[in-house]
């Protein structure tokens, strides 16, 4: 199965200063190929240069329930908002980085596994493509 990444135009600005994760996948892509690139490949672990084992990426309205079953431990959070994505980075059983936003800049395509998104440190390279 191929991975995809999709990047999709929004019309509205975030509201925060700081670069969220889909805002550091898209300055990665044109970094490396142009901001007018078609398609290329990209390595999550260059992008998020911290030690991790695996990225889960929750949608929106996914329960705290949910989110441990995926995660294989206890999770304390609250429901993901709705319009919100969840970033959870996992290290060893723990969290080591979390990120909640809106305005996500990116979509993220696996038929398998409707609701959460997984990425593994080892096996981080995806193709994107900019629609």
């Amino acid at each position: 199965m191929k991975k995809y990444i999709n990047i999709f135009i929004l019309l509205f600005l975030l509201h925060s200063c700081s670069k969220t994760p889909s805002d550091q996948i898209i300055n990665y892509a044109e970094e490396k190929y142009g901001k007018s690139f078609k398609e290329g490949e990209i390595d999550l672990s260059k992008i998020f240069d911290f030690e991790w084992q695996t990225l889960y990426i929750f949608s929106p309205l996914t329960y705290p329930e949910d989110i441990e079953k995926e995660i294989g431990f206890k999770y304390n959070g609250p429901i993901v908002k709705d319009d919100h994505y969840l970033f959870l980075f996992v290290k060893d059983n723990k969290i080591v980085k979390k990120y909640t936003y809106s305005n996500i800049k990116i979509g993220f395509s696996d038929n398998e596994n409707m609701g959460v998104y997984k990425v593994n440190f080892n096996d981080s390279k995806y193709k994107m493509n900019n629609k």
